[in-house]
């Protein structure tokens, strides 16, 4: 969290359905420095192809007010044999 946002208080949940696993994570830190070099990670792109992989699907971006958010909601796969 400090290399993206700085000094940030984060909130994890974890909500557990019959199918579904949902995980949101938020934090109030200062989000990317638009004066960056241009270089970024694949690490959201690369979460989201995971969580494509497997059936699920992933959100991240700014918050309003300020922050980050990552929401993802994944199949438990406990419906399977």
């Amino acid at each position: 969290m400090l290399r993206h946002a700085g000094k940030a208080r984060a909130t994890v949940r974890v909500t557990h359905e019959p199918d579904i696993l949902d995980l949101e994570i938020t934090d109030d830190g200062r989000g990317r420095d638009p004066r960056g070099d241009g270089h970024g990670g694949q690490g959201i792109t690369g979460m989201r192809e995971r969580a494509a992989a497997v059936g699920g699907m992933l959100e991240a971006g700014p918050r309003q007010g300020g922050g980050f958010r990552v929401h993802a909601r994944l199949p438990s796969g406990e419906d399977r044999p």
